[in-house]
């Protein structure tokens, strides 16, 4: 006999909306990954995805230091002139 497999639970909106959006604009897709991470967790297995949502909010941290570090960059090199 054929072993059954069971099916993973959906994805959640929520967590591929973060991972969408963290690339037009981190600091929404920062806060929509931890709202889906908490959906995740809250939905008791009726819900997946938590891999997108920890996706998403790692980029998400990842582009906010970079904004950071440019916006600091822009600053220092406009108060040159």
């Amino acid at each position: 006999m054929a072993p059954s497999y069971a099916l993973a639970p959906p994805a959640s909106g929520m967590a591929v909306a973060s991972l969408v959006i963290v690339f037009f604009a981190p600091l929404i897709g920062l806060i929509l990954g931890y709202v889906a991470k908490n959906e995740i967790r809250n939905s008791q297995g009726t819900k997946g995805g938590a891999g997108v949502a920890n996706a998403a909010v790692v980029l998400g941290w990842i582009f906010m230091v970079i904004w950071v570090i440019w916006v600091i960059a822009v600053a220092a090199s406009a108060s040159r002139y």
